[in-house]
């Protein structure tokens, strides 16, 4: 009977240790499952996070597209301003061919800056492509393409002016021309009169 008790005592600490290395593996497990649960949380929250991220990437980027394209059709509206113009000025230098030589001089130089709004304008078309900083350098060297464009115009608009003057001075010109023919005739037959005269 006392053997056994002994046995029954022993197999008794032997399970009661077992228990307690099965309660520590048990609560490990749990903990375990615990930073697991912990970790897929935080997976899932920064999943989510990278999702609307993306989200707003794409929405940015087809904003992007959507500002390239009215830029694209900006720069398109500009060049047919600039044909406009520089149509314009051909018409306007034809009628400066009478004027003097500085005038010419100013002609040359309108030329070169209609050619260099030109040039500004077809570098701004390559880079219609390019990322939101190039995009936003696009948008001031248009800018400035307009404005030149405008002092170009009010250029133009000048020698318009002078030609429609000189065209005015011209047709003085030509009445007080006409006049004089007049009176030319008129001295001519008095002369031829007065010759007449001297022979009788």
């Amino acid at each position: 009977v006392e053997i056994t008790n002994n046995t029954l005592k022993d197999e008794i600490e032997d399970l009661k240790k077992q228990l307690e290395k099965e309660q520590k593996s048990y609560a490990t497990l749990k903990s375990e499952k615990n930073d697991d649960k912990k970790a897929l949380q935080q997976e899932r929250t920064k999943f989510e996070r990278e999702k609307a991220k993306l989200k707003s990437d794409q929405e940015k980027h087809e904003q992007k597209k959507h500002e390239l394209f009215q830029e694209k059709e900006s720069i398109e509206n500009l060049q047919k301003e600039l044909n406009k113009k520089k149509k314009e000025l051909e018409e306007a230098k034809a009628g400066l061919a009478l004027q003097e030589k500085s005038e010419n001089e100013q002609i040359e130089i309108l030329k070169k800056n209609l050619s260099k709004t030109k040039h500004e304008v077809e570098e701004l078309s390559q880079e219609k492509t390019s990322a939101t900083k190039e995009g936003e350098k696009l948008k001031t060297d248009l800018a400035k393409a307009k404005e030149s464009l405008t002092k170009s115009d009010a250029k133009c608009k000048e020698y318009q002016v002078t030609v429609e003057e000189k065209d005015k001075e011209l047709e003085g010109q030509k009445k007080i021309i006409a006049e004089l023919r007049i009176t030319l005739e008129k001295l001519e037959k008095i002369e031829v009169v007065h010759v007449s005269l001297e022979k009788e």
